[in-house]
């Protein structure tokens, strides 16, 4: 399995989640990843979304296990979505929210992810964020 995005390859706009920092405890490694979604051309796909997240959730920590040599504890992850120059499009993507929710909540590869920082929030994005809430677990923080 190769991976890479293909959609990403073709075109780097296709999807925005790129990891922006990297924490290392004695224990553990965090990752902080972003998306702009105003970058992200295919923002109404929820299914290449989620295979380019695991793609990218899967190739971290395979560059982990080899730097460390073993099995590290890839316990944490962030997102932090950044809504900056979005439009009506965007807001109107509940099936995205909706299909990202589920996934978030039963996904083996994001099962680790503890908290969703929404970035240049505006009253627009607050219904869809009472939606993300229904699917999500509860032990996911959600900071607007």
């Amino acid at each position: 399995m190769s991976i890479e995005c293909g959609y990403c390859i073709e075109d780097n706009h296709a999807h925005s989640f790129k990891l922006i920092d990297i924490k290392y405890t004695k224990d553990t490694t965090t990752y902080m990843f972003k998306s702009n979604i105003s970058e992200c051309k295919m923002y109404n796909t929820p299914s290449t979304i989620i295979n380019h997240i695991n793609k990218e959730l899967i190739k971290n920590r395979t560059v982990e296990e080899n730097r460390f040599n073993s099995r590290i504890n890839f316990k944490y992850w962030y997102w932090e979505i950044d809504f900056k120059n979005t439009s009506f499009k965007h807001y109107t993507a509940y099936n995205t929210i909706i299909t990202l929710s589920k996934w978030i909540a039963n996904s083996i590869e994001a099962r680790n992810l503890i908290e969703i920082k929404i970035s240049n929030c505006n009253f627009m994005i607050s219904p869809l964020l009472l939606v993300a809430k229904l699917y999500l677990p509860s032990n996911i923080k959600i900071i607007y």
